[in-house]
């Protein structure tokens, strides 16, 4: 689907989720695509089967928070996203499990039509305890800004697949 004007990550959501059929109950997969990751699949599987009707994030720990929102959990669950802490930190990959009507039902709420998906839609599944962490990320590269970017074709050119 394009966009005529720019509608932000929980914008193209929107539109996308307007535009399909959501009568198959199932879940779905929301991927930045501004990142490379690379994950421990059955732990993102096991934590999906764990928490049916829940939205699972992908987390991982970095050492030095100076962009990312940081994530405080307990026992899996997200309780509280704030703003980077410049100190060690769990943050979110972008990479997401939801179940489609779910999702529908906290963006059907939105009268925007151009919104930040982590801004007000993570928010609104943390402050229900419906957003469950999973530790599953091995590999993070943000590509997007010029010298992580450069990392991230760097790494990626040297992967033997």
């Amino acid at each position: 689907y394009n966009e005529t004007k720019r509608l932000g990550t929980g914008g193209a959501i929107k539109q996308f989720l307007n535009k399909i059929s959501t009568e198959l109950h199932k879940n779905f997969l929301i991927l930045n695509g501004d990142t490379w990751l690379e994950i421990n699949h059955r732990e993102f599987l096991r934590k999906i089967k764990k928490n049916k009707n829940k939205m699972i994030i992908a987390v991982r720990s970095v050492k030095y928070n100076d962009r990312y929102a940081s994530l405080l959990i307990e026992e899996d669950v997200v309780k509280e996203i704030t703003l980077p802490n410049y100190k060690e930190a769990v943050i979110n990959g972008g990479l997401y499990s939801i179940n489609i009507n779910d999702l529908k039902t906290h963006v059907d709420k939105i009268k925007e039509t151009a919104f930040s998906f982590e801004e007000i839609i993570l928010p609104s599944f943390q402050s229900n305890n419906q957003l469950i962490a999973s530790k599953c990320i091995e590999k993070f590269i943000d590509i997007g800004v010029p010298k992580d970017y450069l990392n991230a074709i760097d790494y990626i050119s040297n992967l033997k697949i």
